[in-house]
């Protein structure tokens, strides 16, 4: 049985102390594997410089931790509903539900598994739509 929270383990449980980076990554997969986690990454938004982790759990949830300049830490748990792939009605309210909610384009297209365009694409068909 899998965690809900994707990162219920303390990073401190994984140590790099040494340079033997083959096994460290080697325990880094094995704690994501017993935490359920599907896909990880973390690095620095170029528009906030905001330092970020995300991570995915098999339930389809999506973590996010984000800490900015000051020290504000925001913490998010996206949990995108089953939906056909092919129904593209859904997912353009899907993602016109996540704008309006403040996420950015790539955040958007991370959740959904889709490109940075298909996102950019149906926002502006929604604004279109919206001129009629």
């Amino acid at each position: 049985e899998y965690n809900k929270n994707p990162l219920l383990f303390s990073p401190s449980e994984i140590t790099f102390d040494d340079f033997n980076i083959k096994e460290k990554m080697q325990e880094l997969a094995t704690a994501f594997y017993k935490e359920g986690i599907t896909e990880f990454s973390f690095g620095r938004k170029k528009r906030t410089q905001t330092n970020y982790i995300k991570a995915k759990n098999v339930q389809g949830a999506t973590y996010i931790s984000e800490l900015d300049s000051s020290g504000l830490r925001i913490e998010t748990i996206i949990q995108i509903p089953p939906y056909n792939k092919s129904d593209k009605d859904t997912r353009d309210k899907i993602i016109k539900e996540l704008h309006s909610k403040k996420h950015c384009q790539d955040d958007i297209a991370d959740f959904l598994d889709i490109s940075q365009s298909t996102v950019s694409n149906s926002l502006k068909k929604n604004k279109m739509d919206k001129l009629k």
